[in-house]
């Protein structure tokens, strides 16, 4: 196991059992002076469609705050982490294109940050606490909370609940490539077998089909509850065709900040970073 995996492992055992610090983090939250509302951005997809270079791509060009590898470590603590890396992660500077499956790195790499929405978001007692904590992040930086992380396609009402200004970008792909892509990331993990990302309700209905139809099953899937939770909130989603943004992403980045802004009057400053006029598709 490598020395990053050790160090998340502990994390994992030793983060929630931090009952005093995470009590002064709770109280941290809260005592967050009155600002402008800043609404969060949530990037939510089915694995593989581009959800990563997407959010590495605007934390690029764009000025956001976001939870970083660091984050994800401390995830029981998001606003002494975030105090801790802050400093280093809003700076200006290219987050790159380069990711394995997801992961991006680097100590202040744009982390996916599973640990700290499964801590938050999959326990309703701490949900109120996690809109806490963001608002929190967002006006200690002074601007937007960005994140990404596909697995919250499933969690859109619990964020909704947490935070209901929040506003979901949704990617899209060629649905055989990216059932195709995902079966690459299986054997990864562990083989075609093996699941691999967001596990929608209904799963075990394909647990006997082929490899292959189980995750074009789970790109439809993901989709599907998106669309489902969305118009049960009455909301919709900035969309994200994956092959549309790499043939042209100052088009969609530019419009996706402008979107957000005609949406929440809140600005997104440009960094001098330019956006390519395309960008090489990643491996």
């Amino acid at each position: 196991m490598s020395v990053l995996g050790i160090i998340s492992d502990t994390c994992q055992v030793v983060m929630p059992r931090l009952w005093p610090l995470t009590a002064l983090d709770r109280q941290l939250a809260k005592s967050t002076r009155a600002a402008p509302a800043l609404p969060p951005i949530f990037i939510v997809g089915p694995p593989r469609t581009g959800t990563t270079i997407l959010y590495q791509r605007l934390l690029t060009h764009f000025r956001f705050t976001y939870p970083g590898n660091v984050d994800a470590a401390l995830f029981s603590l998001p606003c002494m982490a975030h105090a801790i890396s802050r400093r280093f992660k809003d700076r200006e500077r290219s987050h790159g294109d380069s990711s394995d499956f997801g992961y991006v790195p680097g100590l202040w790499g744009a982390s996916e940050a599973g640990p700290l929405m499964r801590y938050f978001l999959d326990d309703e007692r701490r949900v109120d606490s996690f809109g806490r904590a963001i608002r929190h992040m967002s006006v200690a930086s002074g601007v937007p909370y960005l994140c990404k992380n596909t697995v919250n396609a499933i969690r859109l009402p619990t964020i909704f609940r947490a935070l209901p200004d929040a506003w979901v970008v949704r990617t899209h792909r060629d649905r055989e490539t990216t059932a195709r892509s995902i079966l690459k990331m299986r054997r990864s993990v562990g083989g075609e077998q093996q699941w691999a990302g967001v596990r929608p309700d209904g799963a075990d209905a394909v647990v006997s089909a082929e490899p292959i139809e189980q995750t074009r099953w789970q790109y439809d899937a993901v989709q599907e509850q998106i669309d489902t939770d969305l118009a049960a909130a009455g909301r919709t989603a900035f969309d994200v065709r994956y092959e549309d943004f790499i043939a042209d992403p100052r088009t969609m980045l530019q419009g996706l900040a402008d979107a957000y802004t005609r949406d929440t009057g809140v600005s997104v400053e440009r960094t001098s970073i330019p956006i390519p006029e395309i960008m090489k598709k990643p491996g």
